[in-house]
């Protein structure tokens, strides 16, 4: 007898489900239609579980979503789901599991301080920086900022240096294990072993143990670089335009492009699909 198939949803936040005003008010047909049906929603980010468990818990989304943080490196489990019992908790926090590595960040600015210090690199990692400083150069509050510094496994840094310099702090990096993402202001530095595919992977195999009798389905969404890995493996993907940096290119053929920016084009395609492909 075949099994019975379920989506899961997974998808990035910014410019993706949310738009310029951080928004998913023109998503939320999509949103009651997935909650209606009890389709799982993974949000699947660059933010810090911080961040995301404060989202969350603003958005009071019934059934909680499953979260993603740092890229893939974070995972954050409703405290209420069965799921818990699959990962190893780190800590909880405001309704939610957290499930990371705990000596990652730790080894990540150890080493991008050290070699700081001994070749005379010039930049700042959000550990460097003070609330009102992570203020006045993102734009956060005081309070967003705050989030944004309760990092686990991925440091930003900002970059002071020559592009020489950069190539060789990289290089050193990247024989250590670490590599870098690059955002609009900062630039990510996170160990090699994650992206946001392998949050994606996590997440479904916690899915199939509990439902082994469910054929479960991806669909990933997103409109960034970084979002490239769980767009590639995803059974379904939806590449949503970005209107300030354009359309990201995919090696797979079979994705579905919507027509609209963010939130709006994330509500009008994710429908479609699902209707076509219930």
């Amino acid at each position: 007898m075949p099994k019975k198939q379920s989506w899961i949803i997974v998808t990035d936040l910014d410019a993706s489900l949310l738009d310029r005003h951080y928004s998913y008010e023109a998503a939320s047909e999509a949103i009651d239609y997935l909650q209606e049906k009890e389709i799982p929603i993974v949000l699947n980010s660059s933010k810090t579980i911080h961040e995301l468990i404060a989202l969350a818990n603003k958005w009071n989304w019934n059934p909680k979503p499953f979260l993603v943080g740092e890229n893939g490196a974070c995972l954050g489990i409703p405290m209420d789901h069965q799921a818990i019992q699959f990962i190893s908790v780190n800590h909880n926090h405001q309704g939610y599991a957290c499930s990371y590595d705990p000596n990652a960040y730790e080894r990540i600015i150890s080493l991008a301080r050290q070699l700081r210090n001994t070749e005379n690199y010039q930049f700042k990692g959000f550990s460097d920086l003070s609330v009102s400083e992570l203020c006045t150069l993102t734009g956060l509050s005081e309070q967003d900022a705050e989030l944004a510094r309760h990092r686990y496994c991925t440091e930003p840094i900002l970059w002071n240096d020559s592009q020489e310099a950069l190539n060789n702090f990289l290089e050193s990096l990247s024989k250590a294990g670490i590599r870098v993402i690059r955002g609009g202001q900062f630039i990510h530095l996170m160990e090699t072993n994650f992206d946001k595919s392998t949050g994606m992977d996590a997440i479904l195999s916690i899915f199939k143990t509990m439902h082994p009798n469910i054929q479960w389905e991806t669909l990933a969404i997103g409109d960034s670089e970084n979002d490239i890995p769980m767009l590639e493996k995803a059974d379904c993907a939806l590449i949503i335009p970005n209107q300030s940096n354009g359309t990201i290119a995919l090696e797979r053929s079979d994705f579905y492009l919507a027509r609209d920016y963010a939130s709006t084009g994330w509500n009008t395609e994710l429908l479609n699909i699902l209707n076509s492909n219930p």
